[in-house]
C-alpha cells in the first residue's frame, strides 16, 4: 500500500492570523514612481493615461511610492510596474491577478477565493480538476470563509477529488496556505492526502491525515511519519499552510507548527517542484465519506500569512 502522495507545510484562502516572513522588500516596499504623478488614479502611464492620473494634483492619495499603484508604464496598477506594494523582489512571485478582498496585497503564483466561479460548477482556471466516480470538486455557497463561496470537496468509496496545478511551476521554494472546513472528521486508520506536490526529483511529498491526526509522508518509499497533531475538524475554518524547501518539510496549522515539523533532512531533498495538487486522494480499504470545504488557496515562493475575515 502506498502511504501518500505528499506533504504539507505552511498555506488565499482563515479565521487565524498567522505570522508571515515577507520577502525583500516586505509586504508594502516603497514604489518605484506611483502611478500617477501624486493623483489617486494612474498617471503617465498607467491603468488610466493622462499626465497626473483622473485625480489631478500633486500629493494625491496615491503619489511616488504608493501603497497600491505600482511603477510607471503599468497596465494594471495592482499587476504590474516595479517595486510597488505588491512586489516583494522575490523570484517568481507577482501580485495576485485574480484579486479579489482576501487577495488584495497577496504575491504568490497563485490565489483565490472563488468568487469569480459559477456556483454549483466545477472550478475553471490554471488548473486541472481530477473527479472519479463519486468523488466531486465544485463551487458552492453552503460554506465559506471569505465572500459567498468555497470548494467543496466530497468523496465516498474512496474515489479522488482534487485539483492540480502545474502551469505555475517549476518552483524551487514552495509555499503555501488555504483555510478548512471539515465538519466531520475523518478518522480512518487509512492514511489520506489533502495535498501533495512532487519534488523535482521523483518524490511526491503529501500532507494529509490518518487515525484523526496529521500525517506527513514522502513516496516514495511510503516514508511517513504519524502526527500527535489532530486534525482540524468541527463548525469553524481552520489554516493550513506549507513549506517544502530543500530538505525541510514544515506544516503549521492556525499558526502553530504540525508536529513533529519542521522535519529537517529525513528526505531525499526537493529542487524544483513541479506541481500541487489540493483536494482528498485516499489509500487503502474501507474509505470514509471525506465532506470538506477550501477556501482562500495561494502558493508561491514567499510565505502567505492566512487570511483574515
Amino acid at each position: 500500500m502506498r502511504t501518500l502522495l505528499l506533504s504539507f507545510v505552511l498555506v488565499c484562502l482563515g479565521t487565524v492570523g498567522c505570522a508571515s516572513s515577507d520577502g525583500p522588500g516586505g509586504t508594502n516596499p516603497p514604489g518605484s514612481g506611483g502611478a500617477g504623478t501624486g493623483g489617486s488614479s494612474a498617471g503617465t502611464g498607467g491603468a488610466s493615461s493622462g499626465s497626473g492620473g483622473t485625480d489631478t494634483g500633486s500629493g494625491g492619495a496615491v503619489g511616488s511610492g504608493g501603497q497600491i499603484a505600482t511603477g510607471s508604464g503599468g497596465t494594471d496598477a495592482a499587476v504590474s510596474g516595479s517595486g510597488g506594494a505588491m512586489t516583494d523582489g522575490s523570484a517568481g512571485d507577482t501580485p495576485a491577478v485574480n484579486a479579489s478582498n482576501t487577495c488584495q496585497g497577496v504575491t504568490a503564483k497563485f490565489c483565490d477565493d472563488w468568487e469569480t466561479q459559477t456556483a454549483g460548477a466545477p472550478p475553471k482556471g490554471a488548473f486541472t480538476v481530477d473527479a472519479k466516480g463519486t468523488g466531486s470538486v465544485v463551487v458552492d455557497t453552503a460554506q465559506k470563509f471569505s465572500g459567498t463561496k468555497s470548494l467543496h470537496i466530497h468523496s465516498t468509496g474512496g474515489a479522488t477529488a482534487m485539483v492540480s496545478f502545474s502551469q505555475q511551476f517549476p518552483i524551487n521554494a514552495e509555499f503555501g496556505r488555504f483555510m478548512v472546513y471539515m465538519p466531520v472528521k475523518i478518522t480512518t486508520g487509512n492514511h489520506w492526502d489533502i495535498l501533495q506536490s512532487d519534488s523535482g526529483v521523483g518524490d511526491h511529498w503529501e500532507a494529509g491525515g490518518t487515525s484523526g491526526n496529521f500525517e506527513l509522508t514522502v513516496d516514495p518509499p511510503d516514508n511517513g511519519l504519524d502526527s500527535a497533531t489532530a486534525f482540524p475538524s468541527g463548525a469553524a475554518w481552520h489554516c493550513l499552510q506549507w513549506n517544502f524547501q530543500g530538505a525541510n518539510y514544515i506544516v503549521k496549522v492556525d499558526g502553530a507548527f504540525v508536529k513533529p515539523t519542521p522535519v529537517v533532512n529525513r528526505w531525499k531533498n526537493g529542487t524544483a517542484w513541479k506541481n500541487l495538487i489540493v483536494g482528498f486522494q485516499i489509500f487503502g480499504g474501507n474509505p470514509p465519506t471525506a465532506d470538506y470545504w477550501i477556501d482562500d488557496l495561494a502558493f508561491g515562493e514567499q510565505e502567505i500569512p492566512c487570511p483574515t475575515q
